[in-house]
């Protein structure tokens, strides 16, 4: 009787290597969405005085650009001094007015809270987006201002209500 050999072809072994149970994992790609809130492009406004010497008013705005990319989340607070940051000697004493706006942008019709004469007033942001904000203030005394600059700060920020 003449004798066969059977011979298995190495690509059912490899086959067989393919075959094999199938062993899976899940792998999660996440990130975190940031609330942020970020003031750029500050202008510094200008005062003129009126012809009584004893009044300024803004003859042109100071001005920023708020962004922010939560809704509802962050207030915007316009903060002013109770006295000149810097003056001549002799200044008389002065009371202070701000009046900010948000003149374009996502939050337009919003409305700044507290008065005039409050050292804050403040907005909440409620659509999230850029906002162009337009900062005016005036400033008077009983007595004539005297000959120099005179300089007023205002801070403005942006933070979580």
């Amino acid at each position: 009787m003449k004798q066969t050999s059977l011979r298995i072809p190495s690509f059912c072994f490899a086959l067989a290597v393919l075959a094999s149970p199938v062993f899976a994992d899940t792998l999660l790609l996440s990130g975190t969405a940031q609330q942020s809130c970020s003031l750029t492009n500050p202008v510094n406004g200008t005062f003129a005085l009126d012809a009584s010497l004893k009044a300024w008013t803004t003859s042109s705005p100071a001005t920023i650009v708020a962004t922010n990319t939560s809704a509802g989340f962050f207030e915007l607070t316009v903060r002013r001094g109770n006295e000149w940051s810097a003056s001549p000697a002799g200044t008389p004493t002065t009371e202070f007015t701000v009046t900010p706006v948000i003149a374009s942008g996502a939050n337009a019709s919003a409305l700044f809270s507290g008065d005039p004469e409050d050292l804050a007033r403040w907005a909440t942001l409620t659509n999230a987006g850029v906002d162009n904000v337009q900062v005016r203030m005036t400033a008077s005394a009983s007595g004539p201002y005297r000959a120099g600059v005179h300089t007023a700060e205002v801070t403005v920020t942006c933070t979580p209500k």
